[in-house]
């Protein structure tokens, strides 16, 4: 009985080892792609180059499911952004124009197809830059990639776009003024 019991141990023993030296895996081994960061390398993927970026973030940012990560992209580059895009484009060359003439301080997204990616990082990915665009720019260009979009989140003197409360405030501000002159005016004419 004994003997069975050892027999049955040395299987147990062989067939273990065996299980986790000898089995050939399921799965190869997939390569680790490792995606640089834009602040390190990608300031020159645009021209004039970039102040600031955010990125390389892996898949296409620039849709509205990626809101949250648009505007956290956009905070860290100095963007207090409203959710409102100013323009998109879907270039097919590496010149960069939109309908928006910019100035001054500029922020734009990127999405670089599954192709050839921006510099010196693959493609399927999206990045945020913050650039200086001077006076009345009309084009800029960009460092040869697969670009299959481009997104203008602000742009202009100190580039603050303003917000829908903003707006809001603004058009009260204007109406209350006017409701106090004409109220003004009635009271001038009910004393006269």
């Amino acid at each position: 009985m004994e003997h069975v019991i050892v027999k049955k141990l040395s299987f147990l023993a062989a067939a273990a080892l065996c299980a986790a030296g000898c089995a050939t895996p399921a799965f190869a081994a997939q390569p680790i792609v490792t995606i640089p960061s834009c602040a390190t390398i990608g300031l020159d993927d645009i021209v004039p180059n970039a102040l600031a970026c955010a990125g390389y973030f892996q898949g296409n940012l620039l849709n509205t499911a990626n809101l949250t990560e648009q505007t956290n992209a956009l905070a860290g580059i100095g963007l207090t952004w409203n959710g409102i895009t100013l323009e998109k484009l879907d270039p097919g060359a590496a010149v960069l124009n939109f309908n928006t003439v910019l100035n001054g301080l500029t922020w734009i997204g990127i999405h670089y197809g599954a192709g050839q990616g921006p510099v010196n990082a693959p493609g399927g990915v999206t990045a945020f830059y913050k650039f200086n665009a001077g006076t009345n720019l009309d084009t800029f260009n960009i460092a040869p990639g697969s670009i299959s979009g481009v997104s203008l989140f602000a742009t202009g003197p100190g580039s603050a776009v303003p917000e829908p409360a903003t707006w809001a405030m603004m058009l009260l501000g204007f109406g209350f003024a006017g409701m106090m002159l004409r109220r003004r005016s009635a009271l001038q004419h009910a004393f006269s």
